[in-house]
């Protein structure tokens, strides 16, 4: 196993015990859980980004990810409930990566043409993670003028 799998483990099996303790359940029961709704592929997929917040703002994260899964079916009601996480991680991968403040990243985010298409659940680009979003920003902002 190397490093970057060693230290995704570590993260999701941290996820796991603090999603353990802040539950009341066992670590099978926790595990279970989490497995159930998608959860442990999600933290490992996107490890790159949720490794940096704090843990009580990954339960967070964790339990509005459960809580969608559990209506199952995203519509433009309640599409709301996954953007706000979805526009954090860009905000804060932008601000590191321009040296802009978190206040202007949320501002770009919110005026580019991919928010606009994320907005509407039936382009399904809620789909994707933070990484490809980001990319998706920065190609809008890097292509040349006509």
């Amino acid at each position: 196993m190397d490093s970057e799998q060693k230290r995704i483990s570590y993260f999701v099996s941290f996820c796991v015990e603090q999603y353990k303790n802040a539950k009341h359940l066992n670590g099978s029961q926790a595990f279970e859980e989490l497995n159930q709704y998608g959860v442990l592929d999600y933290l490992a997929e996107n490890y790159e980004i949720l490794h940096t917040q704090s843990y009580q703002w990954i339960l967070e994260d964790m339990e509005e990810f459960i809580n969608i899964r559990k209506q199952r079916i995203i519509t433009q009601d309640n599409l709301y409930l996954l953007l706000p996480s979805k526009v954090s991680w860009l905000a804060e991968m932008l601000s590191e990566d321009t040296g802009v403040g978190i206040v202007e990243a949320i501002r770009r985010i919110y005026r580019s043409e991919m928010y606009k298409r994320l907005e509407i659940e039936e382009t399904k680009l809620w789909h994707e993670g933070p990484v490809a979003l980001y990319e998706e920003i920065n190609e809008a902002t890097t292509k040349p003028l006509p």
